[in-house]
């Protein structure tokens, strides 16, 4: 029976989905003993909600995203308080025009922008340990180039409306693996490959 749902990004079209499994765990936030479940994202965050009715046990913000009005997308993204696994911006390479942040728009112009549709986190698990009460967070520090195209929808045919390359930010591709403590929402210690 269906009991809560929670969405992580409004109107997708960064390829930001939940692609990380999510985690069961039980903690205690401020001195309560709390039933958990967190997702790492490929935004770059720890999503953590209380798992017996969806809301948030670490808060979630609405806040105000850029807006394209071709894009036609959500005017306010849900962004969890706390430390981000991965930058949230990525910084101006040869052969660009514009850096952006996450939820940037795009259109004709590319934009490169970060963390990438790839991660934060992508596919790769998130451990927990219930000795330490530490998530352990595979991060992927990519950017994306992002640029939108005109397309008509054709039967059987990609239908996507944007090309999306991955890119190599500054120091080239870099990943971190990272304690983080779901009772503070804050990064403890990483290790970068």
């Amino acid at each position: 029976e269906y009991a809560w749902h929670f969405q992580q990004v409004h109107h997708d079209i960064w390829d930001y989905d939940a692609a990380s499994p999510v985690v069961l765990f039980d903690t205690v936030i401020d001195g309560k003993p709390r039933k958990g479940i967190a997702e790492a994202g490929r935004t770059g965050w720890v999503y953590i909600l209380d798992r017996t009715d969806g809301k948030p046990l670490i808060g979630i913000d609405e806040k105000p995203v850029p807006q394209d009005p071709r894009q036609k997308t959500a005017k306010t993204q849900p962004i969890p308080r706390g430390d981000a696994t991965v930058p949230q911006c990525a910084e101006l390479l040869v052969g660009y025009e514009k850096a952006g942040c996450i939820f940037d728009t795009f259109w004709e112009t590319p934009v490169l922008m970060q963390p990438s549709g790839i991660g934060g986190t992508n596919w790769s698990p998130m451990p927990y340990s219930p000795d330490t009460g530490y998530f352990y967070v595979p991060s992927n520090n990519l950017c994306m180039d992002y640029e939108g195209v005109e397309v008509k929808y054709q039967a059987g045919q990609p239908y996507v409306g944007a090309i999306v390359v991955s890119k190599a930010g500054p120091g080239g591709h870099r990943g971190e693996f990272i304690a983080w403590d779901p009772s503070k929402g804050a990064k403890v210690w990483g290790i970068k490959e």
